[in-house]
């Protein structure tokens, strides 16, 4: 089935069972995400229907779009517990995953009406964070925190934007920062079991700290035995996997989501993630083949006689440059300091200094590069910002001055090296 409402939000009174159920199913299907309101939302439970998971916000979930229940009954305004201002929070969080301007106004009206609101503070905190304003972000979602302790996507939002997770890709976090997040996200966790997205979150910082990866997987499993549908999740639990350098349970759940029904993006994330795999594997066999060939450079023998000779080494960095990536027709091979990795809406512009000065190297994305390292040092994902080191690459480029974008070039491959490499 085509999903032809990709992107699109659809909001289904009654939708917790029978024929609203019916409907917000058959729209999940078609891509939309999908807001339920229902006096009860256990009531297709209660009528016998046979469903394909616990709740039928799980089931839409499971078709790998986002689901909003909100029990209310929309029949008697005394009965409705839901506030004006509520209502409104409910209708700017919605819009605001649909990423339309107008979540604002919902978001406003709803602080006007009723200023602390945590949840709006919330969602506005996200929207702030989203468009890279990260102070108003912070200010809101750490009002959110205070104003609510018992709101749970205050403390996912927080755990969220404290992360920088959605600012660009990150190699490391202080250990008070990993606490502080893990804080926020089991109060979520607590407060809503049921809501998958902390343990994503969660499961991304097990990534970049390396700590607590096995209980990340199997909570990333326990979601996935209920929601088969999230293939970011799936996602998820192969680079988990990769952390625990297990490749081939990794490359089939990747290969699984390449081959799927998936969105665009997973389908692309999942992509990439097997072109890293193969090129790591590419650049180790290049490697192994050199040291095969008697590339790499032998150990020197200490004689204790002036008559026996001693063998001298070889070019230390001889057997590097062996597996190195090739450049191809038009691209400009040369070795360089990465000093910082700059990130807008734009693209990407990696800063690298050589010995005639800067080069910015831009890139659109993470994934149309080809990222490599043959240095210990440097390992995990890599941030936005500046490079603590600087390190040693060797970068691959086409060159193509462009004035108005400020960049020197566009980026093909960056290769981490150790630093006294030669090329």
């Amino acid at each position: 089935m085509e999903r032809t409402l990709t992107g699109k939000r659809a909001i289904v009174t009654g939708g917790a069972g029978g024929m609203g159920r019916s409907h917000a199913l058959r729209l999940a299907r078609l891509g939309a995400d999908i807001a339920i309101f229902d006096l009860d939302l256990n009531v297709a439970a209660r009528w016998g229907e046979q469903l394909e998971a616990d709740t039928v916000a799980d089931e839409i979930r499971a078709l790998g779009v986002d689901c909003l229940a909100v029990e209310v009954d929309l029949t008697n305004a005394e009965a409705t517990q839901l506030t004006e201002a509520e209502a409104q929070a409910y209708l700017g969080d919605l819009l605001l995953h649909s990423q339309r301007k107008d979540a604002y106004t919902y978001l406003e009206k709803a602080l006007k009406l009723d200023p602390n609101l945590a949840m709006a503070h919330a969602s506005l905190g996200m929207a702030y964070f989203r468009e890279g304003k990260l102070n108003e972000a912070h200010a809101s979602l750490e009002r959110a925190v205070a104003a609510n302790s018992q709101n749970y996507l205050a403390h996912y939002y927080y755990a969220l934007v404290l992360s920088g997770v959605e600012s660009g890709i990150v190699r490391s976090y202080p250990a008070d920062l990993v606490a502080k997040i893990r804080q926020h996200l089991q109060k979520a966790i607590t407060l809503r079991p049921d809501y998958p997205e902390p343990y994503k979150l969660a499961a991304f910082v097990s990534l970049v700290t390396g700590e607590r990866v096995d209980e990340s997987m199997a909570a990333v499993k326990q979601v996935l035995s209920t929601s088969p549908g999230r293939h970011d999740f799936t996602n998820m639990l192969a680079q988990l996997y990769l952390r625990k350098n297990d490749v081939k349970t990794a490359r089939a759940l990747l290969e699984q989501v390449a081959k799927s029904n998936a969105s665009e993006e997973n389908r692309n994330e999942a992509e990439a993630l097997l072109k890293q795999i193969s090129t790591h594997e590419e650049g180790m066999a290049r490697l192994q083949e050199a040291r095969k060939q008697g590339a790499v450079p032998p150990v020197i023998v200490n004689s204790h006689t002036d008559s026996e000779p001693t063998s001298r080494p070889q070019d230390p960095s001889s057997y590097l440059r062996e597996v190195l990536r090739k450049p191809e027709a038009g691209e400009t091979q040369l070795q360089a300091k990465l000093v910082k990795i700059e990130c807008d809406v734009k693209g990407i512009v990696f800063v690298v200094q050589t010995a005639t000065g800067l080069l910015r190297l831009r890139t659109a994305k993470f994934e149309d590069i080809a990222i490599t390292t043959y240095d210990p040092k440097v390992n995990g994902d890599i941030t936005c910002g500046p490079w603590k080191g600087p390190a040693t690459v060797v970068v691959c480029y086409v060159p193509g001055a462009d004035k108005r974008a400020k960049v020197d070039g566009v980026l093909k491959s960056v290769e981490f090296v150790p630093a006294e490499f030669k090329l």
